[in-house]
């Protein structure tokens, strides 16, 4: 699971890099901006990194209908992710490769959304220019198309509002049964 960088703040000032802690710049909390609305969360329960993905695979396991995925953070802290470090380090020519085999991890889901007819649709908001973590996810989305996920990029550039914000932050929903919000609270997580 990707994890948001740190937005700047007083306490942060730059975004770290790929698979540096959330709070390896300072000892200083997250700021709250990371977090969801409190409207999004307040009949929640919070879940544990292991819970999360637990949830996922049994909400996975009723869909029959639809998964929306909506991502909005410009960059994620993806430290488990060889093709986001080969793509960083100027390793290009392994990275198609390394996605390859990471999606392979994924498979079991898209088949099981294709066998029971359900969609899988990804959301992108991105401002421009992308950074360069969405440079590399635009490669990622080429093959996970190509298990069966339908992406489709919202450029909310005209916006001028930061992503996230209040009103767009990274969720996911199954059906319109759940939906997993992702709350990546002071640790980042």
């Amino acid at each position: 699971m990707s994890h948001p960088a740190t937005p700047p703040s007083p306490d942060h000032p730059a975004h770290p890099r790929p698979g540096e802690p959330p709070t390896a710049r300072g000892s200083a909390p997250v700021a709250d901006e990371i977090r969801p609305p409190a409207w999004a969360v307040s009949a929640a329960r919070r879940l544990s990194l292991p819970a999360f993905t637990t949830e996922f695979g049994r909400l996975l396991t009723r869909v029959r209908r639809r998964i929306l995925k909506v991502e909005v953070w410009p960059t994620y802290q993806e430290p488990d992710t060889g093709s986001l470090h080969a793509y960083m380090s100027g390793n290009h020519a392994v990275v198609r490769a390394l996605l390859e085999i990471e999606a392979d991890h994924d498979r079991a889901a898209y088949d099981h959304v294709r066998r029971v007819g359900a969609s899988f649709i990804r959301l992108r908001a991105v401002t421009l220019p992308l950074t360069p973590y969405l440079t590399y996810e635009m490669l990622n989305y080429t093959v996970r198309a190509r298990l069966g996920e339908t992406i489709e990029i919202a450029d909310l550039t005209a916006d001028r509002r930061p992503l996230p914000n209040p009103r767009r932050f990274d969720f996911l929903v199954f059906d319109r049964d759940a939906a997993l919000i992702h709350d990546y609270g002071h640790d980042g997580l």
